[in-house]
């Protein structure tokens, strides 16, 4: 999958080679670049919701992203669950939506249509 940017908002997408050979998995790797929240510097597109970023600017940032990642069901972007890195040995299962925010370090899930992603913030 080579490099996606979009010239609009500038949303950059990075692939990773291993990943893009397995033809059923939708992958990619945000940057900063892009996007709706002004508190990181600028247009940025920060998908993790924090308390000094706005929810409306991450849900906006959340779908342009999920829609260049062409993980859509028709209109609707495919749900996204992330969880709050905290650098441990937690890995959660995920297989129904869960209810409320996961904290730990990795995700899996065997439940197709469901993106997963880490909140990694610096």
């Amino acid at each position: 999958m080579p490099i996606q940017v979009s010239k609009k908002n500038q949303i950059v997408i990075l692939p990773a080679d291993p990943l893009a050979r397995i033809p059923w998995l939708i992958h990619g790797f945000s940057t900063r670049t892009g996007g709706s929240s002004r508190v990181y510097g600028g247009n940025s597109l920060n998908l993790g919701f924090t308390q000094d970023d706005s929810r409306a600017a991450v849900e906006r940032n959340r779908s342009v992203f999920l829609k260049k990642l062409g993980a859509m069901n028709g209109k609707h972007p495919w749900p996204l669950i992330t969880l709050r890195q905290i650098h441990s040995d937690l890995i959660h299962h995920v297989a129904p939506l869960p209810k409320g925010p996961l904290a730990g370090d990795g995700l899996i899930t065997d439940t197709p249509g469901l993106l997963l992603g880490i909140d990694a913030l610096a």
